[in-house]
C-alpha cells in the first residue's frame, strides 16, 4: 500500500507525494513548482525523492521538474508520446505499462483527450488513481489537442474501474464543477447534496480531493453522460459556464 500526501500549489493545482512505506521510495506527481515538494520533503525529514510522475506536459503540472531532479537526481516519467516535451523526462511510458514504487505495482493508463499525451497512474492494489486533468472531483478536463470523442472514450475506460478507487485529481474544481452539473441537473437530489457541501468545504477551506469513482457516476454529468453526442453538449456548456452566473 502506498501513502498519499496532498499538497496545493499555486492557485488551484494539487502536487502529489506518494510513499512506498517498507521501502521509502518517494515519487511526486505533477510537481508544479519544486519549492512545494521541497519544503514537504525538509517536513517529513524525508531526504530522498526517487521519482517524478507526471500526467501530461502543461507547465503547471512539470514546473519544478528540473530543480527538483538537479537537488535529487530523479527519475521522471510522463507518456512516451510526452517525453519530448516534459523537461528533464528519463522515461517514456506506454499504455498499461507497470512501474514500481518500493513493492507496489503503478500502473499506466493512456487517457488522450485533454492532452493527446495525458496518462493516469492506477495503484490498484492501494485502490488510487491520479488523473491529472482528465477526470476532476464532478469535472473534466477541456479539449486542448484531443478530440471530444478521443476524451470520451478515456472517460469511459476511467468509469469502469472499481467503484470504491479513490480519485486524486489535478485542481481544486470541485465547487465550480458541482454548480455546473447543478444547472445542468437541477432535480438531481444527489447532485444538489454534492454541491451544497462543496459550498461549506469552500468556505471552510477544505479540498474536495479525493473522490471515488462511485461517487463520480453518481454525480458527475460527464461520467453520466449516455452518448459522444451528449457529451459534447456538456463538455461545450461547460466551456461557457461561469461560478458567478
Amino acid at each position: 500500500m502506498i501513502e498519499v500526501h496532498v499538497i496545493p500549489a499555486l492557485i488551484d493545482n494539487y502536487i502529489y507525494v506518494i510513499r512506498a512505506p517498507k521501502t521509502g521510495q518517494i515519487a511526486a506527481i505533477d510537481p508544479s513548482e519544486a519549492s512545494f515538494v521541497m519544503n514537504f520533503l525538509q517536513e517529513k525529514k524525508w531526504e530522498k525523492l526517487n521519482f517524478i510522475y507526471n500526467t501530461h506536459h502543461h507547465f503547471d503540472h512539470v514546473g519544478g521538474n528540473l530543480e527538483l531532479k538537479s537537488r535529487y537526481n530523479c527519475e521522471i516519467y510522463c507518456s512516451e508520446f510526452d517525453k519530448p516535451r516534459v523537461p528533464g523526462a528519463t522515461h517514456g511510458l506506454n499504455d498499461n505499462q507497470q512501474i514500481k514504487l518500493g513493492d507496489n505495482s503503478i500502473e499506466t493508463i493512456n487517457v488522450p483527450g485533454h492532452t493527446l499525451g495525458a496518462v493516469c497512474y492506477y495503484a490498484k492494489a492501494s485502490g488510487v488513481i491520479f488523473t491529472g486533468d482528465t477526470l476532476f472531483t464532478s469535472g473534466c478536463g477541456r479539449l486542448f489537442e484531443g478530440t471530444a470523442s478521443d476524451l470520451w472514450q478515456s472517460l469511459k475506460r476511467l468509469s469502469k474501474l472499481p467503484l470504491e478507487t479513490k480519485v486524486y485529481s489535478g485542481h481544486e474544481y470541485g465547487l465550480q464543477n458541482a454548480a455546473f452539473a447543478k444547472r445542468m441537473f437541477p432535480e438531481n437530489p444527489e447532485i444538489i447534496a454534492r454541491y451544497e457541501a462543496f459550498k461549506e468545504a469552500h468556505r471552510t477551506n477544505i479540498a474536495t480531493v479525493s473522490t471515488t469513482i462511485g461517487q463520480e457516476l453518481q454525480t458527475n454529468p460527464f461520467l453520466r453522460s449516455q452518448s459522444l453526442e451528449e457529451f459534447i453538449s456538456l463538455r461545450r456548456a461547460k466551456d461557457d459556464f461561469r461560478l458567478e452566473d
